[in-house]
């Protein structure tokens, strides 16, 4: 194998690795969205040690601190123009945001409002492109299970140029990849991530909330038993 061709599939077998051992779901959602803003490239080195830095570090060693270096990353999108060097030292750039005053002030402002950061992912049959955490009141289902914030993912159906995706009577191999990814949820590294549910506006945005289930979260039933948040939902494939 060219020695050029080794190197680039190592730091992607690398940026692998990192997102599989991530624990916090929000770090690992907050590094694809810098991603997926096309102002990053993969095959950037300080990508990978910032996400390495992340995994080892007193940056992630809670909750709190996981949160707080997720809402870092994704303001690190605000200095990325598109014109921005995608080889830009990123590690360097998260440290200084870190002492930014104004930046810790916005962030403690949402935090005291109890707004809770929603992720979102627009899926398409060949891409999933995620964004920045919106910090905002959240559904029923998230505020009763704080401690499982970072599980609900929004998921919209888009087409590449990230628009609302639209069928008609040619759309079978679309309808086909649509019911795929409804029945069997997305893969995300090591996690999985299901349907749990939508509203009718939702719906008619192509738009629904997924749950990873790696770890269930268990509600009781009438009869005193548990089962995970997704079987208590129903069933959705009907």
């Amino acid at each position: 194998m060219p020695q050029w061709r080794e190197y680039f599939l190592s730091l992607g077998e690398s940026f692998q690795r990192i997102m599989n051992n991530t624990k916090h779901l929000n770090l690992r959602y907050s590094l694809l969205a810098l991603l997926s803003s096309g102002q990053v490239s993969l095959f950037n080195e300080s990508l990978i040690r910032l996400a390495e830095r992340l995994l080892t570090e007193e940056m992630s060693r809670n909750e709190d601190e996981a949160e707080l270096s997720a809402y870092i990353l994704d303001s690190l999108q605000e200095f990325l123009a598109p014109d921005t060097d995608p080889y830009l030292d990123l590690e360097r750039l998260f440290v200084n945001s870190r002492t930014r005053r104004e930046l810790m002030i916005e962030y403690k402002k949402k935090k005291s409002l109890t707004l809770m950061p929603t992720y979102k992912v627009s899926v398409t049959p060949t891409l999933q492109i995620f964004e920045p955490a919106i910090y905002e009141e959240g559904n029923y289902m998230m505020r009763q299970h704080k401690d499982f914030i970072f599980h609900f993912m929004r998921v919209a159906l888009r087409t590449e140029s990230k628009e609302q995706m639209y069928f008609n009577y040619y759309s079978e191999k679309l309808l086909c990849f649509v019911s795929e990814l409804l029945s069997n949820g997305i893969k995300l590294g090591n996690r999985k991530l299901s349907l749990m549910a939508y509203s009718n506006a939702q719906l008619k945005q192509k738009a629904f909330w997924f749950l990873c289930e790696n770890e269930p979260i268990l509600m009781s039933t009438h009869t005193g038993g548990a089962v995970s948040m997704v079987e208590k939902m129903g069933t959705f494939n009907k």
